[in-house]
């Protein structure tokens, strides 16, 4: 009986474990988005549902996120056409999949009026 006891309680534990790793690792943090941003397409999605982007003022954007990265990946802003710079930010993700992922943020009076994502 013991030993069932001892065996339950190590698989509740790796579970809460694996629960809590999880969580940690999709959560949100301006660290995490600043330190590691090959992986920031784990947490955006955290992000968007905890800060209601559109409507919010650029400088609030910029004080979230930082300035628009300057990775040395193929950028969006690299077609001012259809991204132009003084209307967009872009953010860079991170890679899923083998393809760039990218935050397109559209402002419109320095304020956000669309968000969208962007694959090269």
């Amino acid at each position: 009986m013991r030993k069932y006891f001892v065996g339950l309680l190590l698989i509740i534990v790796a579970v809460l474990t694996i629960v809590v790793l999880r969580y940690y690792r999709h959560d949100f943090t301006v660290d995490k988005w600043i330190t590691m941003p090959e992986n920031r397409h784990l947490i955006i999605n955290d992000f968007l549902e905890t800060n209601e982007l559109v409507g919010m003022s650029e400088e609030d954007v910029v004080g979230l996120l930082g300035e628009e990265d300057a990775t040395g990946q193929s950028s969006f802003k690299g077609d001012s056409h259809y991204y132009p710079p003084e209307t967009t930010l872009v953010y860079y993700l991170g890679k899923d999949y083998m393809e760039g992922l990218w935050l397109i943020v559209s402002l419109e009076n320095y304020t956000v009026s669309t968000v969208g994502f962007g694959v090269t």
